[in-house]
C-alpha cells in the first residue's frame, strides 16, 4: 500500500486544477477553500490527510483524484471522460 500511494503522489503535478468547488452566488468554480497556491504554480491542500468524504463547499465533497470522472487539462489521472464543467468552453 505504501509503494502505492508513493506512485500516486509521483503521478500528481500539484497544479490544483482538480481542487475546484462550485460557487453558486457568482455561478462559477473557485478554488477549494483547503487549496493554497504557491509562487511556482504548484499547490497544496491543507487537509490533505484528511481531505477524503470532507465538506468543501455546498453539496461538495473532495474525493479521491481517480474517482472524479472529468478530465482536466494536462492531468495525468485523465481518462475518457469530458473536460471538467470549470475548464469547459461556453
Amino acid at each position: 500500500m505504501l509503494a502505492k500511494k508513493k506512485i500516486s503522489q509521483v503521478k500528481c503535478k500539484r497544479c490544483g486544477r482538480c481542487c475546484v468547488v462550485f460557487d453558486e452566488k457568482n455561478n462559477s468554480w473557485k478554488d477549494c477553500p483547503y487549496l493554497v497556491r504557491y509562487f511556482d504554480g504548484t499547490t497544496f491542500c491543507i487537509i490533505y490527510r484528511h481531505r477524503v468524504g470532507a465538506i468543501v463547499g455546498k453539496n461538495q465533497i473532495c474525493k479521491k483524484r481517480v474517482q472524479i470522472k472529468y478530465n482536466y487539462p494536462g492531468c495525468p489521472y485523465n481518462s475518457r471522460y469530458d473536460l471538467h464543467p470549470a475548464y469547459k468552453k461556453d
